[in-house]
């Protein structure tokens, strides 16, 4: 007697090899039987026909750390097939933590990850310090699917230092960082994650505190997830901040991460920029002969879709962030913004700012998303380029003109990267490239969450860039196996049921809307799916035709 008998479907097992139909048996939250016919009973079974069986998907960059507290199902991520999602990327957790600095943390994920500050607070119910106390209040929470979770350096960095975290750290210090990152490793964390890059910024206007941190401090945390003998090195590496075409940035500190460390190093993230066209292929195959060469394992980061953001002056803009005279006035109270903006000498800096910043694509991909003021309406959907062009001025004053007109009101989109497909496509065959989202953060800003739907539909039934079998492998055993998660990823007698059911002619992204189900009922964009007809975790139905069944079957993965 099996629990659960999904027929006559079309086997793809995540392992690259062809698909086939068959039948799947699931037993005490495993697979118990893959045959051509099964003709055992079960307690429930499923008829697949003219369906697509993969094993669940894996969402290896989610900042969900806050929101499972409170969203079982970690969603939009699971309405696109994720059975899995690991969280604490770059470097941003809630463990450890001191009780007094919990507002210190709180307010750092509201700013760097775009997250509503009323609803973290009254979301997050506090009932650990150390790292093991997160792990252990995430085994207690009701989890739709399983989750994973880095432990973060600023998190770490922040409890040993304090305050004073924005500085180099004493050996001392360094030695308790060590320890620290150890014990969380000991105690489950998938690995250690940080952030080098100036864009990342806390609550009180500062950049987060990994950032302070030099290249010896890394290596000896790096050397501690070695120790530990499992796990895996995140960062969010200065490389995002391009400096010409054909350079890797910091790619000779992250090989000698992975050397010190013995472990794989993932980073966010290699992206196709229209302002350096060949930088991302050639970073790529200076990765290969850094794998080639060294021996190490290193795993950058990348996006199967077009990277769409809406910006406005009332939180904080990733893209300026790093440059100070624009930092400035995203911190400034929201009366005096508009004031900032008028003054011609501020723009003059903002201006000079502005020209070395390599990470803008440019005004022709900032359009107006929506007008507050009816005498501007005529502009939504415009580009800043063609609006300065009508009006016989420069993108720059045309863009803080209309900001000044509706007193920073303006919600603009960007396009920031992944624009060109036939570079994209490359970067999806490479072997050592891993597929990110960021889930979870910038909840007003973008919902990428369905980066599994849109890449079976788009890159496999669209284009023909992958196929099928290919891009289940991207999505279930290659991350699986980067991570260490020996029995996900994978269709195989034995491991565990994680399981999704679609149709290949149908799969793709909803509708993205926004929703106000938030603590203190705070929005956020959310996405659904189109083409997923069921998705199971450990051997239970949690959505069916997008609904949740109720069932909360999640388990913490842990590192090993």
């Amino acid at each position: 007697m099996f629990d659960l008998l999904i027929k006559n479907a079309w086997i793809v097992d995540g392992n690259g090899s062809p698909g086939f139909a068959g039948d799947l048996a699931v037993r005490d939250g495993r697979i118990a039987a893959i045959e051509t016919a099964i003709s055992g009973q079960a307690r429930h079974t499923l008829d697949a026909a003219g369906q697509v069986v993969a094993p669940g998907f894996i969402d290896i960059h989610t900042h969900y750390d806050a929101q499972v507290f409170w969203d079982p199902l970690c969603s939009s991520s699971s309405w696109h097939g994720s059975t899995t999602v690991v969280t604490g990327n770059c470097g941003f957790t809630l463990a450890p933590c001191r009780p007094e600095d919990r507002d210190y943390l709180t307010r750092t994920l509201a700013v760097v990850e775009d997250m509503s500050l009323q609803a973290l607070q009254e979301g997050i119910v506090w009932s650990w310090e150390d790292f093991p106390g997160y792990v252990a209040a995430l085994e207690q929470q009701p989890k739709a699917i399983n989750i994973g979770c880095y432990i973060g350096h600023s998190a770490v960095r922040r409890y040993v230092m304090g305050a004073d975290c924005r500085r180099l750290a004493s050996d001392k210090e360094v030695a308790r960082m060590r320890a620290i990152v150890l014990e969380a490793i000991q105690a489950g964390a998938l690995g250690f994650s940080s952030s080098r890059i100036p864009l990342h910024v806390d609550g009180e206007g500062q950049s987060v505190p990994s950032f302070y941190a030099d290249l010896s401090e890394l290596l000896t945390l790096g050397r501690a997830v070695g120790e530990a003998g499992c796990g895996v090195l995140e960062i969010t590496a200065k490389m995002v901040l391009p400096e010409g075409e054909h350079e890797a940035g910091d790619l000779p500190d992250l090989v000698a991460l992975a050397k010190a460390s013995g472990r794989p190093v993932t980073w966010a993230s290699v992206r196709y920029l229209p302002t350096y066209p060949g930088r991302s292929l050639f970073i790529l195959s200076q990765v290969a002969q850094a794998n080639q060469r060294e021996g190490v394992r290193l795993h950058p980061q990348i996006g199967c879709r077009p990277f769409e953001t809406f910006m406005n002056w009332h939180k904080l803009i990733p893209v300026f962030a790093h440059l100070p005279s624009w930092r400035e006035v995203m911190f400034l109270a929201a009366e005096e913004k508009t004031a900032a903006l008028r003054d011609p000498a501020r723009r003059q800096t903002m201006r000079a700012e502005l020209e070395g910043a390599a990470f803008f694509t440019g005004w022709q991909n900032v359009l107006v998303r929506q007008a507050k003021r009816p005498q501007h309406k005529h502009l939504e959907g415009q580009t800043i380029t063609a609006i300065a062009d009508q009006a016989g001025t420069d993108p720059l004053e045309a863009y803080l003109d209309l900001c000044v007109a509706e007193e920073c009101q303006t919600e603009f989109t960007y396009w920031a990267a992944d624009m060109a497909e036939e570079p994209m496509g490359q970067m999806l065959k490479d072997p050592h490239t891993l597929l990110e989202t960021d889930a979870g953060p910038h909840l007003t800003s973008l919902c990428n969450a369905d980066f599994p739907s849109y890449l079976l539909g788009h890159w496999v039934r669209d284009t023909g860039v992958l196929s099928l079998e290919e891009a289940v492998a991207r999505l279930t055993s290659r991350p699986a196996e980067v991570l260490g998660l020996r029995d996900r990823g994978r269709l195989q007698v034995g491991l565990a049921a994680d399981v999704v059911i679609f149709d290949r002619h149908r799969i793709r992204g909803g509708h993205r809307q926004t929703v106000y189900d938030l603590p203190a009922q705070q929005p956020r964009l959310i996405q659904k799916a189109e083409g997923i007809q069921t998705v199971i975790v450990n051997g239970q139905i949690i959505l069916e035709d997008g609904q949740h069944t109720g069932a909360t079957p999640g388990q913490v993965l842990r590192a090993g």
